[in-house]
C-alpha cells in the first residue's frame, strides 16, 4: 500500500529526515517489485569534523561522485546510484556543510542552502 499525498506530508512534517521517493523497478523485493514504487527514504550523510582538511572532503566527494565510480559502487550497494546533493533533511535541522563539500558541489553547479554555508 502506497501513502497518499496527505499521509506523506503528515509523515514528512513529523519526521524531518524522511522524504517520499521512488524505488526503481527490480531494485527491491516485495509486491510489485517489477514496477516503480513509492517509499519513504531517509537521507544518509557523511559527517566531517570541522578540523578535517577541506581537500580531504573534496577529494572523497570527487572520487565517489564520479559517474563511473558511482556505477561500480552501485553494484555493491544500490544507495550509491542515487546518492547525491540532497540537502533538505540537513536544512531542516541546520547542520552546516563542510567547506570541502561546499567547494565540490559549487563546482558541480549545485544550489546550496545559504544558511548551511559557514
Amino acid at each position: 500500500m502506497q501513502p497518499t499525498p496527505e499521509e506523506s506530508k503528515k509523515i514528512e512534517a513529523e519526521i524531518s529526515y524522511l522524504y517520499l521517493g521512488m524505488i526503481p523497478p527490480n531494485k527491491a523485493p516485495g509486491e510489485n517489485a517489477d514496477r516503480e514504487r513509492k517509499a519513504f527514504f531517509w537521507s544518509m550523510y557523511w559527517v566531517a569534523q570541522a578540523s578535517m582538511p577541506e581537500l580531504v572532503v573534496y577529494d572523497i566527494l570527487k572520487v565517489t561522485q564520479e559517474p563511473k565510480n558511482k556505477e561500480l559502487l552501485g553494484k555493491v550497494l544500490n544507495y550509491w546510484i542515487t546518492a547525491g546533493p540532497k540537502f533538505s533533511s540537513i536544512e531542516k535541522i541546520g547542520i552546516p556543510i563542510h567547506p570541502g563539500a561546499v567547494k565540490f558541489w559549487k563546482e558541480k553547479g549545485v544550489k546550496l542552502p545559504g544558511e548551511l554555508i559557514k
